[in-house]
């Protein structure tokens, strides 16, 4: 009601969804590493701090940039019809690849984190 373009408003609950999705990660991470680097996982320890949430919105930002330039850069060689099927099929894989991970990801027992007895 308050979007007059369907597109638009798609648009803006995307963004919200992903910007939420995002800072979910880096809350996990930062309860995973806390202020600590993890020598086997440097650089995401080091991103999950709490003094470098900025350069982390900053690194997923330029790797979304780096995708989908590319997808577009692939698309713009190709016909229009067969570049609309690129970038769908490209951003499909994509949306694809996420819902698999975190279904591992999110499904994996952690040994260190607190167990929460039911009541």
């Amino acid at each position: 009601m308050l979007v007059d373009n369907i597109t638009t408003g798609w648009l803006v609950l995307n963004v919200w969804h992903n910007l939420q999705y995002i800072m979910f990660v880096w809350w996990a991470n930062n309860r995973r590493f806390g202020d600590q680097v993890n020598p086997e996982h440097k650089l995401i320890s080091t991103l999950s701090q709490r003094k470098h949430v900025i350069a982390y919105l900053v690194v997923c930002m330029g790797i979304a940039t780096v995708f989908y330039t590319g997808v577009q850069s692939v698309s713009g060689v190709f016909k229009f019809s067969d570049a609309v099927s690129i970038a769908l099929i490209a951003t499909m894989v994509l949306n694809f690849h996420h819902y698999v991970v975190d279904g591992i990801i999110w499904k994996r027992r952690n040994p260190a984190a607190p167990k929460v007895e039911a009541a």
